[in-house]
C-alpha cells in the first residue's frame, strides 16, 4: 500500500486557498423560468464538456446546492451533495481522462429562494511549476428542466439546451462562501478549569470528513475515523511539542469505524469493510510501516449498524479484546458457554409502553453489551450488558471497567426515565435497560446501580486520565464527553466497598462542541476531536500550564481504601467463579448472597448460577427471604419541580434453626437496631453465627426531593419486625426474646435550609410505652472545614448526653476544633478537646488536646495528637483521623495548593 502523505496544510485546503486565483468567480447556476418565479422542487440538468490535452495528476470537486445534486463525470456518479451550507468534496482523479469529458448535474431544490448550483472542478498537472486550471460554475453550461435519454454522455446531441442562468456568485446570499476554509470552533471560546491549556491543533478540511473515533498506535500516531463511508481513516502525526507534523490516509478498504483500537501489534477496527459490518484486524506482516489490503483480516461480523450499531474496543487487563456494541446489535453467533453473561431476559410486570415515536420497538434484551475476544478472534464471551447506548469504555489502572451510558430523551419527565450515567462494569452485569417504559428501576436487585447520574445528554467519549501530565485529582480522573451539549465531566471515582460512588464537574465546555473521541499523547497532554452527523471536526489539545501535584491521602482515607481494596478483592474472588463448575463455590459463596454491598451478592449470586443444582437446591429451599416493595411517586409544586414518593416494603424472613453452641465465638455482635437491620437475613454482625429466623418485617418510608437534580428535602421511614418463632440462636451475653414483636423504628432527615440538616431517630418500646433509645442531630455544615454540630442521644438505663463540635476557619492560614459531650445522666464532662491547624503553602501542622473519661470509675485523662503533613509526600501523626471521627460531617481538603 502506499499511502499519500499530506502536509499539515491537505490538498484541499491549498484548494480553498487557491480559490482567490480563478480566472471567474463561481456561480449558483440554474435553468431559466422565462420571466415566471422559480419553484420549489424543481428539477434542474446541467452539462459542461471540456478537453484535456493530458491526464492531470489530480482532480478535485467541490460541489454545494440549494437542496440535492447528483454529480457525473463522463456518466459515473462521483458525488452527491446536499444542501449548500458545507460544500461536498470528492478527488476525481479516477473519472477523468484525456481528450473530451463531460459533467453532469441533476439537482432538485428545496426552497425557490435557494435554488441553484455551484460546483469547481480543479486541475493539478503533473508538472509542480504549472498552475492549476478551473471548471467552474458560470453562464457557459447548458442546462434543461427535462430529463432526457443519454444526457450523461459526452456525445449526447445538446443542441437545444439553453444556457444557464446566474443566480448569484460565490459568496452572495443565501448561500454565503461555501467554499471557505473549514474552521472548529476556535480554542480561545471554550471554557476550561484553571492550571489547563487548549489549542485546535487542526480543523478537518475538505475531504477529511467528520470525524468519530480516535486511537494512537504504538508510535504515538493518531488513527482517526471519517463517519462517511466514502472517506478513509487517517494517520496524524505529531511533533515533539504535540503539534501536528503531517495527515496521511490510510486507503484500506475500511471506514465508519466507532472502535479503533492498537494492541498486539495490530490495528483492530470495529467498522464497515469488505465483509460487512464487524471487527476487522490490520496487520502490518512485511513491516513497512503500512496496512496493505491483503493484510485486513475480517474476525467477526457485528450485526448492527448505525448509531446504536458497533461501537467502541479496549484492550482488557487480561490482554483480550473489549467490544462495545449498541442496544441496536444482535450478540454475535458461537458465543462461548463459558461466557459470565447469560439467562437474560425481559422481565418486567406491567405491560410494556413501546416509544410512541417507533424507537427501539422490537429491540429485545440484553441491549447494549460488552463482548470479549482473543487475540486472533477465536473464542467470543458475552461479558456483561443492559446498557442503552454506551458508546466508549475504559479500564482503569486497577483493572475495573467503567462507561458513561446514554438516556432516552423522548422520556424526559416519565417515570421510568433513565438519566445518562457513568456505570461500573463487572463481569456478568447486568444493567436493566429494556425497551419502552420496560427499563428496570435502579432498585431491581438482580440488576446494578449507577456509580453517579449525570443528567441529560449524549454520552461519547469515555477514558482515565492516569497517563496525562495533570495534578493527581485529574489523572484519577475518568473523562466522559457530551457531544450535543459540548462538555467534557471530570468524574472523581470514590471507593464505596466493592464497587465505587463519584463526583463530577465539567473540566472543558464549549459551543459548539461535537465531542466524539479523546486520547492521552506521549506528552502527558489530552488530544480529543470533535464530529459526528457531519459537523465540522477538529482535533485539540488539552495540557496543563501549572506544576502537576499530589494528593496526600488522609489517614481514615487510606483505611477507607484498604477496605475498598479488599471489598473488590472478594467480588474479584466471586467472580472468579464465572463461566466455571466447581463443588467448593457453593460454600464459599453463600455467606456473600446476603451481603449488603450490592456488587458483592449480585458477584455471588452469578457464580452460585454457574454451579450444578444438586449441590444447592436443598440448602436454597430450607431458606426463604421474600423482599417486595413498592414505591409510589407523584410530582408536587406549582412547576411539578418536586417529587413526594411512599415506598411501601415488606420483607418475610425463614432460616431453620441450626446449633452452634459448640461452635468458638469470637468477632460477632448484634447492632443496635434500626431500619436497615430490620431487614437483613442475619441479625448478627460477624461470621460466627448464623441466626434462625420466621419473621416478616415491614417498613414504610416517604421522600421529598427535587425533581431536576434529585436532592433530597426531606426523609422518613418507620418500620417494624413479627416474629412467628422466638429465635433460638442467641449470644452468650444477649437476652432470650420474649416477645412477638420487635420495637418501633422511626427516622426522620430534613435538609432544612441551604446548608442546615436535622436528623431524629426513635426505637419505642410497645409494650412499655417507652423510647429505647433516641437521638437528635442539627449539622450546619458549608462545606467540609467549615461545620457545626449540636446533638443529643439517649438509651433507656444507660446512658443520656449532649454534644456540641465544629470546625471552622479562622483566617487565611489557621483553622480550630472543639467539641464537647456532656452526661446529662452522671451530670459530668465525659470529652473535651480542642485544637488548631495552620496552613502554609506547602506544609500543614495540626494539634489537638483532649480530656476524657477513660474508664467505668470516671478517670480522667489528658492526652495531645500533633500532625505535619508535607503537601503530595507524606504526614507523621494522626489527628486529620481522629477529627474526622470525631467532627461529624468534618472532611479535610486533600489537595494540595
Amino acid at each position: 500500500m502506499r499511502n499519500t502523505r499530506i502536509a499539515p496544510l491537505t490538498i484541499s485546503f491549498l484548494l480553498a486557498l487557491s480559490f482567490n486565483t480563478i480566472a471567474e468567480t463561481p456561480h449558483w447556476i440554474w435553468h431559466e423560468s422565462h420571466g415566471g418565479a422559480t419553484q420549489t422542487n424543481e428539477i434542474c440538468f446541467l452539462r459542461k464538456s471540456f478537453s484535456l490535452a493530458t491526464k492531470p495528476n489530480k482532480a478535485l470537486l467541490n460541489v454545494a446546492v440549494g437542496g440535492e445534486a447528483t454529480v457525473y463525470v463522463n456518466g459515473h456518479e462521483v458525488v452527491h451533495a446536499r444542501d449548500y451550507d458545507k460544500a461536498a468534496f470528492e478527488d476525481v482523479s479516477s473519472a477523468v481522462v484525456t481528450g473530451q469529458n463531460i459533467i453532469t448535474i441533476r439537482a432538485s431544490s428545496t426552497r425557490a429562494d435557494q435554488a441553484g448550483v455551484l460546483a469547481v472542478l480543479e486541475l493539478k498537472p503533473n508538472q509542480s511549476k504549472k498552475e492549476s486550471e478551473f471548471i467552474v460554475t458560470d453562464g457557459t453550461w447548458l442546462n434543461s428542466a427535462k430529463n432526457q435519454d443519454g444526457w450523461l454522455e459526452a456525445n449526447f446531441d445538446d443542441k437545444s439546451w439553453a444556457r444557464a442562468v446566474s443566480r448569484g456568485k460565490l459568496g452572495d446570499q443565501p448561500w454565503g462562501d461555501v467554499l471557505k476554509t473549514p474552521q472548529a470552533t476556535a480554542a480561545e471560546s471554550l471554557t476550561v478549569l484553571p492550571g489547563f491549556k487548549v489549542e485546535l491543533l487542526h480543523s478537518a478540511q475538505f475531504g477529511e470528513g467528520s470525524w468519530i473515533c480516535m486511537a494512537t498506535d504504538s508510535k504515538g500516531r493518531l488513527i482517526i475515523s471519517p463517519q462517511a463511508e466514502n472517506q478513509p481513516l487517517l494517520r496524524v502525526t505529531l511533533d515533539h511539542s504535540g503539534q501536528v507534523k503531517g495527515i496521511e490516509k490510510i486507503p484500506v478498504p475500511l471506514h465508519t469505524a466507532m472502535g479503533l483500537l492498537y494492541a498486539h501489534n495490530s490495528l483492530y477496527v470495529n467498522g464497515q469493510g469488505p465483509n460487512g459490518n464487524g471487527l476487522y484486524r490490520l496487520i502490518d506482516s512485511n513491516h513497512n510501516d503500512q496496512f496493505e489490503t491483503n493484510e485486513v483480516h475480517f474476525l467477526k461480523h457485528l450485526a448492527g449498524e448505525g448509531e446504536h450499531g458497533y461501537h467502541a474496543l479496549a484492550l482488557g487487563p487480561d490482554k483480550m479484546i473489549y467490544v462495545m456494541n449498541g442496544n441496536h446489535t444482535k450478540v454475535p453467533t458461537e458465543i462461548a458457554p463459558t461466557s459470565p453473561h447469560k439467562n437474560y431476559q425481559e422481565d418486567f410486570l406491567l405491560a410494556r409502553q413501546w416509544d410512541a415515536n417507533g424507537h427501539a420497538v422490537g429491540i429485545l434484551s440484553p441491549g447494549g453489551y460488552v463482548v470479549r475476544t482473543d487475540p486472533d478472534g477465536k473464542k467470543w464471551e458475552l461479558v456483561l450488558a443492559g446498557f442503552r447506548n454506551s458508546y466508549d469504555f475504559d479500564f482503569s489502572p486497577t483493572g475495573e471497567m467503567f462507561t458513561f451510558d446514554s438516556d432516552m430523551e423522548w422520556d424526559w419527565g416519565l417515570p421510568w426515565y433513565r438519566p445518562t450515567r457513568i456505570n461500573h462494569c463487572v463481569s456478568g452485569g447486568e444493567y436493566g435497560w429494556r425497551s419502552g417504559s420496560a427499563v428496570w428501576p435502579e432498585y431491581y436487585p438482580d440488576s446494578l446501580p449507577a456509580v453517579v447520574n449525570i443528567g441529560i445528554g449524549s454520552p461519547t467519549g469515555v477514558k482515565f486520565g492516569a497517563k496525562g501530565n495533570f495534578p493527581e485529582r485529574y489523572q484519577r480522573a475518568l473523562y466522559a464527553f457530551d457531544w450535543y451539549y459540548g462538555r467534557i465531566f471530570a468524574v472523581h471515582l470514590k471507593p464505596q466497598g466493592a464497587s465505587f460512588s463519584a463526583d463530577y464537574e465539567v473540566f472543558l465546555q464549549g459551543k459548539p462542541l461535537s465531542l466524539t473521541s479523546l486520547q492521552f499523547g506521549r506528552d502527558g497532554a489530552m488530544y480529543f476531536i470533535t464530529g459526528g452527523r457531519g459537523t465540522q471536526s477538529g482535533l485539540y489539545r488539552v495540557s496543563c500550564v501549572e506544576p502537576a501535584s499530589r494528593i496526600a491521602m488522609t489517614k481514615a482515607e487510606r483505611t477507607e481504601n484498604k477496605l475498598a481494596v479488599s471489598a473488590r478483592a472478594l467480588r474479584h474472588q466471586l467472580e472468579s467463579y464465572h463461566g466455571k463448575k466447581d463443588p467448593r463455590a457453593v460454600d464459599f459463596v453463600w455467606p456473600h448472597l446476603g451481603s449488603r454491598d450490592r456488587f458483592i451478592s449480585y458477584a455471588a449470586r452469578i457464580a452460585l448460577e454457574w454451579q450444578e443444582l444438586p449441590l444447592w437446591k436443598e440448602r436454597a429451599l430450607a431458606e426463604t427471604n421474600v423482599d417486595a416493595g413498592l414505591v409510589f411517586e407523584r410530582t408536587a409544586g406549582s412547576h411539578a419541580q418536586r417529587r413526594v414518593t411512599l415506598e411501601p416494603r415488606a420483607l418475610y424472613l425463614y432460616a431453620p434453626f441450626r446449633d452452634q453452641a459448640d461452635l468458638p465465638l469470637f468477632d460477632t455482635g448484634l447492632p443496635d437496631l434500626n431500619l436497615v437491620e430490620l431487614f437483613r437475613a442475619n441479625r448478627y454482625v460477624g461470621a460466627d453465627r448464623v441466626n434462625d429466623a420466621n419473621q416478616v418485617s415491614f417498613g414504610l418510608t416517604s421522600r421529598l426531593f427535587n425533581a431536576d437534580s434529585g436532592a433530597q428535602y426531606l426523609a422518613a421511614s418507620f418500620g417494624q419486625a413479627y416474629y412467628f418463632e422466638k429465635p433460638r440462636v442467641v449470644l452468650p451475653d444477649e437476652p432470650p426474646a420474649t416477645r412477638h414483636t420487635s420495637d418501633f423504628i422511626a427516622q426522620v432527615s430534613v435538609s432544612a435550609y441551604k446548608n442546615w440538616n436535622v436528623e431524629a431517630g426513635l426505637q419505642w418500646n410497645p409494650e412499655d410505652s417507652r423510647s429505647e433509645r433516641s437521638q437528635f442531630r442539627l449539622q450546619y455544615r458549608p462545606d467540609g472545614e467549615r461545620v457545626l454540630n449540636l446533638s443529643y442521644r439517649a438509651q433507656r438505663d444507660r446512658l443520656e448526653q449532649t454534644e456540641v463540635s465544629g470546625a471552622w476557619p479562622i483566617g487565611k492560614h489557621w483553622n480550630a476544633y472543639a467539641r464537647a459531650v456532656y452526661s446529662l445522666r452522671d451530670s459530668q464532662m465525659l470529652e473535651r478537646f480542642a485544637g488548631f491547624e495552620y496552613r502554609a503553602c506547602c506544609w500543614r501542622l495540626r494539634a489537638v488536646a483532649r480530656r476524657s473519661v477513660s474508664n467505668r470509675e470516671g478517670t480522667q485523662e489528658t492526652s495531645f495528637y500533633l500532625q505535619l503533613e508535607l503537601n503530595g509526600l507524606a504526614s507523621v501523626g494522626d489527628a486529620d483521623a481522629f477529627l474526622e471521627h470525631t467532627i461529624r460531617g468534618y472532611s479535610p481538603e486533600t489537595s494540595a495548593e
